[in-house]
């Protein structure tokens, strides 16, 4: 409403009114001087009394402002802010929702107003929420929660939820913060690392950790257990990496200097695989195959120790050699009788297999792939079953990690085109052993170099 404005007239003739009043009051009669001065008097207390209701009404407009100001700025701040906030009563019904919490919902908010917001959680979070907001009402103090929303199939919608009080204490204002990327990273995580404690629990490798810099075990399986002949964990822990090798090994090397070495290697490298001679708890040496590689937990560097036991390994693999000794020295008595005998390229194939799969371990698999008919030739038994047991060899070393060898016959009939090409051969038909493997192969250098007498990938 519109303030009417009080004029010099008006205000005189109140102060007459006032002065009149004032004199009747007394009973005496003033003088016109006095009466006048009187006047001017309460004139004066008028207009200062004036001018400080017109200061006070100029400082309530600036506070209505700046009010409606600030009105603006929290409407704006509730309405976008990344945070969805909704206001529930009692019975968990909305009563009010900002933009983002209509967004994140996935529903125009002036349909959201006087639904239930149980109905928005997934059926087997209504529980929950339920409890969440029971605790609440209970006690209107800050209480949290996480839960999962309806979502669409596959796509799982993950919140955090924190509830505060308002002023009467018959609503909340609850904040929604969108959890799911965390949610999804700490499921994936929990699952990567339950199905590494099964490997790590059920592989039949021991499997250990080490944490630089003083390189002490922090875990190790079962099987490290039963390898190293421990009581459990926890006294395979408390021996030390050292106390579980000899003092040199086989090429009499110290074996502190040496692990040494090697771990500064696969920390280098991430990965390393090497021969190694370890001791068990009764003093018992043996041969092991290690791998260690390079791993980050909880953002430091760590390694894991992976060791297989391969005394039978070396065992057959000595036994072989003795019987290849063997068999050389009766050849040789039998070369001065006999030159080359007539035989059954697949027979040998086969005998041989029977030996390769326990020099080659359990984790390649040896594939035969045979002609449908003998293939006989004239060869040297001795000699074919080297060369399969030699490749053998060198397909399990380029293999540390497991993979498939695969060895065929069969026969080829060779032309002229490739005893010219080659330069070397007649045309006919021959017998064809052929072998591979699925491991890491061989660069330009070492292919150069693989005929050489003396030439070697293996540490001397």
């Amino acid at each position: 409403m519109k303030k009417k404005k009080v004029t010099q007239t008006d205000t005189a003739a109140e102060l007459r009114r006032l002065a009149e009043e004032r004199l009747a009051a007394s009973g005496k009669t003033a003088s016109h001087a006095e009466a006048e001065e009187e006047s001017l008097r309460i004139v004066h207390e008028l207009r200062v009394h004036q001018f400080e209701l017109e200061m006070q009404n100029e400082e309530l407009r600036k506070a209505g402002d700046q009010k409606e100001a600030a009105l603006e700025r929290y409407t704006d701040l509730y309405e976008f802010a990344p945070v969805s906030y909704f206001t529930l009563d009692r019975a968990g019904i909305i009563r009010n929702v900002n933009l983002t919490g209509a967004s994140l919902i996935g529903i125009d908010r002036s349909h959201l107003n006087g639904r239930l917001f149980r109905f928005f959680v997934a059926h087997k979070a209504r529980p929950t929420f339920a409890d969440f907001l029971d605790k609440f009402f209970a006690s209107p103090v800050k209480v949290t929660c996480e839960l999962e929303l309806l979502a669409e199939e596959n796509s799982p919608r993950f919140v955090q939820i924190e509830a505060m009080a308002d002023a009467s204490g018959e609503e909340c204002r609850i904040a929604l913060i969108d959890i799911t990327e965390r949610k999804l990273a700490e499921d994936a995580l929990g699952a990567s690392e339950e199905k590494y404690r099964a490997i790590f629990e059920c592989s039949r490798d021991a499997i250990m950790t080490l944490e630089p810099p003083f390189l002490m075990f922090t875990t190790g399986n079962p099987s490290t257990v039963n390898m190293f002949g421990a009581l459990n964990e926890k006294e395979f822990i408390s021996l030390g990496p050292w106390g579980l090798s000899p003092d040199r090994q086989p090429d009499g090397r110290a074996s502190v200097e040496k692990a040494k070495e090697m771990i500064e290697t696969a920390m280098r490298e991430d990965t390393h695989f090497f021969e190694w001679t370890h001791k068990r708890i009764s003093g018992e040496e043996f041969p092991a195959d290690v791998l260690l590689n390079r791993m980050e937990l909880k953002g430091k560097a760590i390694l894991q120790a992976t060791v297989r036991d391969i005394t039978e390994r070396k065992l057959t693999e000595a036994a072989l050699k003795d019987r290849e000794e063997k068999h050389r020295k009766v050849s040789q008595e039998f070369n001065a009788l006999l030159d080359k005998l007539p035989v059954d390229l697949n027979e040998i194939v086969g005998i041989v297999e029977k030996f390769l799969v326990r020099i080659i371990g359990e984790d390649i698999v040896c594939c035969l792939a045979m002609h449908g008919e003998p293939i006989v030739v004239y060869a040297d038994t001795h000699q074919l079953e080297q060369v399969l047991m030699s490749l053998a060899t060198n397909a399990r070393d380029a293999m540390p990690e497991g993979g498939d060898l695969m060895i065929a016959t069969g026969q080829v009939i060779l032309g002229d085109d490739y005893v010219a090409s080659h330069g070397y051969g007649k045309p006919g038909r021959y017998a064809l052993l052929s072998i591979s493997d699925t491991g890491k192969g061989m660069d330009e250098d070492t292919c150069k170099n693989i005929f050489g007498p003396f030439f070697t990938t293996k540490e001397v």
